[in-house]
């Protein structure tokens, strides 16, 4: 009990992980803070968790994955390593190969010597193997297939670049718009600096220029985070509401009440 609210159990935090439900987060102070159970057990209920038995309610969801024969999708990154388990009968053979998107079959993909207890599901004594995904497979949306004895099955296989960033031919230009929208940030910027500094000779309110100059910095923030998101046209069309000459206004004027 932390506070008069329930701290989280083992098993709740283990179901919640299984899930994919955080239990913890950082506030704005950079503070870890942790999730208190009741919240945890709402957001699990709401995705259909029985969390009255938060133990039996893993062991229910660690069959589900057992029951799959591969992951329902498998992400790797270009030229870097990344394994994936595959379901199968205990003691039965696994061989996986890969149908790449551009054409073209990749053979014999590589098994990885990682030995898991197997597990019983349903009366069902079923293994579990890893295997690698080749590093030096193309970009693209593959198909990985298994089989085993007489099952087959396969599932989708994406390989995504290790780097995104500018084209070559823009990678040594200077982009005019990135100029224009920082310009206009750093100006709207510089016009509440310049009513912050003058609130005691102004005899201006500072609980209402505080407000004002809070709202300005939220822009702030959210222009760069559309510039962020490649956001680009939002941004100037946002930030330009304030021309050059509008800002020299405002400044010359900032014992007008705004």
């Amino acid at each position: 009990m932390i506070g008069g609210v329930p701290s989280i159990s083992e098993d709740l935090l283990e179901l919640a992980h299984a899930y994919g439900v955080a239990t913890e987060f950082h506030d704005w102070r950079g503070r870890r803070v942790d999730v208190p159970a009741p919240t945890v057990e709402a957001v699990l209920s709401a995705m259909g968790v029985d969390v009255a038995q938060p133990g039996l309610a893993l062991a229910a969801r660690e069959d589900e994955r057992w029951r799959r024969t591969l992951p329902p999708c498998v992400v790797a990154t270009q030229g870097m390593e990344r394994t994936f388990w595959v379901h199968v009968d205990d003691g039965a053979p696994a061989h996986v190969t890969i149908d790449l998107e551009a054409g073209g079959h990749r053979d014999q993909v590589a098994q990885v010597d990682r030995w898991v207890p197997p597990r019983e599901v349903g009366g069902r004594r079923i293994g579990e193997a890893t295997f690698a995904v080749p590093a030096d497979l193309p970009l693209g949306y593959h198909r990985l297939r298994l089989r085993s004895n007489d099952i087959e099955a396969d599932t989708t296989l994406i390989v995504t670049p290790a780097w995104l960033g500018l084209p070559e031919r823009l990678r040594d230009r200077r982009l005019p718009v990135f100029d224009r929208v920082f310009d206009e940030v750093r100006k709207r910027l510089a016009y509440q600096f310049a009513i912050a500094m003058q609130w005691r000779g102004l005899g201006l309110n500072p609980k209402r220029q505080a407000v004002v100059f809070r709202q300005r910095l939220v822009e702030f923030v959210d222009a760069l985070r559309d510039v962020r998101g490649v956001e680009i046209r939002h941004v100037v069309t946002r930030l330009s509401r304030f021309s050059a000459r509008d800002h020299q206004e405002r400044i010359e004027g900032t014992d007008q009440a705004i």
